[in-house]
């Protein structure tokens, strides 16, 4: 019997006694003549055929010995008419209903992650109810369309999918959609200026240069541009960076801090405004993912070469390299030093983008690059 088979419920459910009373007509028997024969009360065999009681095994084999039908047969008929009664309960209907939509949803959403984070609790219903906020369906067809969706973008290049890194799609997605109901929570009084990125820009710079209470200074700065700004850690086997989104009237950046330093924090910071300043459209209803990969499309690479310039022009930068290419790495963070302090940067800041354009990462340096 296929599953569908075993799922279907009868809209009425049929008590054993309703065929009892067809079998005494076709035998043109009375309810009185059954009870005398297997010696029970009249009212009891009447209390049957009314359906107000159920055949017990004992009356079943009684059926059996004065009717040879089998008390297999019987006990069937009520155990499936108890089956069908239940069924047909409100409550059951609801918790079955339930569970069908939860088995959907656990295959499309990081459910035990979302749980581990405390965003859902230990109540179906409420979950249920939550993660229809979360993702944006009421009706678990539209759950399955946006998943699939997702997976034409990874094909568009919109997500940069690395081939030596595992990603696990349904974390991806959770991730992506999690980032989208945190920034709906958000709610911030000024709207977007598109005019003021070069003073976005200027004040995130001295942010990053004082390097205290920094990311609390960059959400106040961030906000009073208009733009939200989100810090959420990533899922498991998704090594996101930085995402990217319009939702509503203004545009988010979300950051990991899967690395914890204060080089890598600006650099994706600028990553992502370059997106938001370059590159995002506000009608579209997705936005650019960061993601560590072995190669990059045309808007990351232009979104890393805008990033990187955002602090440090390149003829400013082409004019160290070219006085630090014969440096020893003594010498060079001495020259970091004074090049940051004369371009007021961050020094942290220009040692990354020097690690980074000669691939030199074993440098040792006195240099901080905690986020403080």
């Amino acid at each position: 019997m296929s599953k569908k088979e075993k799922t279907m419920v009868p809209f009425v459910a049929t008590h054993p006694g309703v065929l009892l009373m067809d079998e005494l007509k076709e035998r043109r028997m009375t309810q009185s003549e059954l009870a005398k024969t297997i010696d029970v009360p009249a009212p009891i065999i009447n209390d049957i055929i009314k359906g107000k009681r159920s055949i017990n095994a004992e009356t079943a084999v009684l059926l059996e010995a004065a009717l040879d039908i089998s008390a297999e047969y019987w006990m069937r008929l009520q155990s499936q008419y108890d089956i069908d009664v239940a069924n047909q309960k409100e409550r059951t209907i609801q918790i079955k209903k339930e569970m069908e939509i939860w088995d959907v949803i656990s295959k499309y959403i990081p459910v035990k992650i979302l749980a581990k984070r405390k965003i859902l609790t230990g109540n179906r219903t409420e979950n249920i109810a939550r993660l229809k906020q979360i993702f944006c369906f009421e009706e678990i067809e539209e759950l399955i369309e946006n998943y699939s969706r997702q997976s034409s973008l990874l094909t568009e290049g919109l997500y940069r999918k690395s081939t030596k890194l595992q990603i696990d799609e349904v974390n991806l997605f959770g991730w992506k959609y999690l980032a989208f109901w945190v920034s709906q929570q958000e709610d911030i009084p000024n709207s977007f200026n598109e005019d003021c990125e070069s003073e976005i820009i200027k004040e995130l710079n001295n942010v990053f240069l004082e390097n205290s209470n920094t990311l609390r200074k960059i959400k106040n700065t961030l906000n009073r541009y208009g733009v939200k700004f989100i810090i959420l850690e990533k899922f498991d086997k998704v090594p996101v960076d930085g995402f990217s989104f319009w939702r509503g009237d203004n545009p988010t950046v979300v950051l990991t801090l899967r690395y914890k330093d204060v080089d890598k924090l600006a650099f994706n910071l600028m990553h992502e405004l370059a997106h938001v300043f370059h590159h995002l459209d506000k009608d579209s209803c997705d936005g650019l993912i960061n993601i560590e990969s072995d190669r990059t499309d045309n808007l990351e690479e232009e979104a890393n070469e805008i990033a990187c310039n955002y602090l440090i022009d390149n003829v400013r930068w082409d004019s160290f390299m070219r006085t630090a290419s014969s440096m020893s790495p003594h010498t060079i963070q001495e020259k970091i030093k004074i090049f940051a302090s004369d371009n007021n940067i961050n020094p942290a800041i220009v040692l990354g983008r020097y690690k980074k354009a000669t691939n030199i990462y074993s440098i040792k340096s006195s240099i901080n690059f905690n986020i403080n």
